[in-house]
């Protein structure tokens, strides 16, 4: 009796695509976009402070906070359009620690289409 085994060899290509990031600070708007022919694909959004430097000033030492729903909130508004306006500010996502200066931060690629 032989006992045959067969390997199977899969490869997986990856599209690599450029993440480009853009912050707003608090109280700030402005456009997100991509090269006519594409659209963007947002990746991740947070509106608080992960770091001190975006948007630096006020009470930022140490301090970690992020409003909830804002990726989905960024991914409505923003997903699948080649421009979209932002803004970033406490009365859109509310305000996930008082008395720090916040930022909206987003991460996309642009997809051709």
């Amino acid at each position: 009796m032989k006992i045959v085994f067969v390997l199977a060899c899969f490869v997986c290509v990856a599209t690599a695509y450029d993440i480009s990031s853009a912050d707003f600070c608090e109280d700030s708007r402005g456009n997100l976009g991509c090269l006519p022919g594409q659209v963007m694909v947002i990746r991740d959004a947070i509106y608080g402070r992960e770091s001190a430097e975006p948007c630096e000033g006020g009470n930022n030492v140490n301090t970690i906070c992020s409003a909830n729903g804002v990726k989905e909130y960024v991914t409505n508004k923003c997903q699948g359009k080649q421009r979209c306006y932002l803004e970033s500010s406490n009365g859109l996502f509310g305000d996930p620690c008082q008395h720090v200066s916040k930022y909206l931060h987003v991460e996309f690629w642009c997809q051709a289409v």
